[in-house]
C-alpha cells in the first residue's frame, strides 16, 4: 500500500521548531514529506538532505497554498505566534477541503479558548472551529509552554546573575511544560495515521508540574551552582522580551496575557496528561533532561545567539 504524501508546514520554524523534528520523524519512516518553507536556506537544505521535498509556500496566499498542497493526504499546520494567524489558517482549511486532504494535525494552544484576554488564543480556538467546519480530518494538538521558550527566556538572567526573571508571581505558582520534540512526536503519530483521531483535541504536557521554585531548585541542580526564581514586574518582561523577540507587539500582548493568568493560578496552575505516552508510547522528556543539554549556554550567556 502506498504511503501517504504529508505537508509539513512551518518546516524551518525556530519558534518552539516542531516542523523540523515533524519532517525529521517522517523522513525516517520513509513517508514522503513535502516541507513547505518561506526561503531557501541552510535549514531548508538540511530538510531536503533529510529526504524531504522542499517548496516555497505563503499562507497568505491562497494560489500559493493550491500549488504547495497538490495531491497531499495529510497536512500538518503550524503558524507562528502572529497577528495573522487566523488568516493563514483559513486559507490552508480552504486549500486542504479543495485538495481533498483528509487528514490535518492542527498545532494549537493550551489557552485556546472563546473568552481568553489573548487575541492569539482566541484566533486558535477560532481557527479549530474552521479547521472543523472544513471536514478535512482535523485534529487538534494543544501543547503546554515549550521547554525551549524557558532557556530562551532565562538564559541571560541564570548566567549572570543566578535568577530565572519571570513574572508568574510567587514561587508557589505552576506551569505546564513540554518539549518541543514531544509534541512533534505526537504530531508525526498521528500524520501516519490521522483516521483513529479524527476530531480529537488533545493537551500534551510534559511529565512534571513543578512550582517555580522547584524550576530553580532544578536548574540549580543540573547546573550546579544556586539558581532562585524572582518574581519580577511584568513591565520589565515586556522590555526584556523585546530586546529578545523584537518588536512584535501581538507576541508580547500574548505572553503578557498569559503571565497574568499564570500568576491569578498560582498554585491551581498547571496540569499533567498522558497523551505523550498513550499515542507515541514513548515517554515524554523532563524539564531536567531538556535542561541537561543545555548546561553550557545557561552557563555562558552569548547575545549574539539566535536560538539555543
Amino acid at each position: 500500500m502506498k504511503k501517504p504524501t504529508i505537508l509539513v508546514t512551518g518546516a524551518t520554524g525556530r519558534h518552539g521548531g516542531t516542523g523540523p523534528h515533524v519532517v525529521r520523524l517522517l523522513c525516517e519512516q520513509q513517508f514522503h514529506v513535502r516541507a513547505m518553507v518561506r526561503q531557501l536556506d541552510d535549514r531548508s537544505d538540511h530538510l531536503r538532505a533529510l529526504g524531504a521535498e522542499v517548496v516555497l509556500g505563503d499562507f497568505l496566499s491562497i494560489t500559493s497554498l493550491r500549488s504547495v498542497m497538490g495531491n497531499v493526504d495529510h497536512v500538518y499546520f503550524s503558524y507562528p505566534i502572529d497577528a495573522r494567524h487566523l488568516e493563514a489558517a483559513t486559507n490552508v482549511a480552504v486549500v486542504a477541503r479543495e485538495c481533498g486532504v483528509h487528514g490535518l494535525v492542527n498545532n494549537s494552544l493550551m489557552p485556546a479558548r472563546a473568552d481568553h484576554p489573548s487575541p492569539e488564543a482566541r484566533q486558535h480556538w477560532l481557527a479549530e472551529r474552521i479547521f472543523d467546519w472544513a471536514d478535512v480530518g482535523a485534529v487538534h494538538i494543544r501543547g503546554a509552554f515549550f521547554y525551549e521558550n524557558l532557556i530562551r527566556w532565562t538564559t541571560e538572567s541564570v548566567a549572570s546573575m543566578g535568577e530565572i526573571h519571570l513574572p508568574f508571581g510567587d514561587g508557589e505558582g505552576k506551569v505546564s511544560w513540554v518539549a518541543a520534540e514531544d509534541i512533534a512526536q505526537v504530531a508525526a503519530a498521528i500524520l501516519c495515521d490521522p483516521a483513529p483521531h479524527r476530531g480529537q483535541t488533545y493537551n500534551v504536557t510534559g511529565p512534571d508540574i513543578l512550582t517555580n521554585n522547584e524550576i530553580a531548585a532544578l536548574f540549580s541542580r543540573v547546573l550546579r551552582r544556586p539558581v532562585v526564581y524572582v518574581d519580577i514586574p511584568l513591565q520589565q518582561w515586556q522590555k526584556e522580551l523585546l530586546e529578545l523577540e523584537g518588536p512584535s507587539p501581538h507576541l508580547i500582548e500574548h505572553l503578557s496575557c498569559l503571565a497574568r493568568e499564570f500568576k491569578r493560578r498560582g498554585p491551581a496552575g498547571g496540569i499533567r496528561t498522558n497523551v505523550v505516552q498513550k499515542i507515541t508510547g514513548s515517554e515524554p522528556k523532563s524539564l531536567e533532561m531538556y535542561v541537561s543539554k543545555h548546561v553550557d549556554a545557561l552557563s555562558a550567556f552569548s547575545r549574539q545567539a539566535k536560538h539555543l
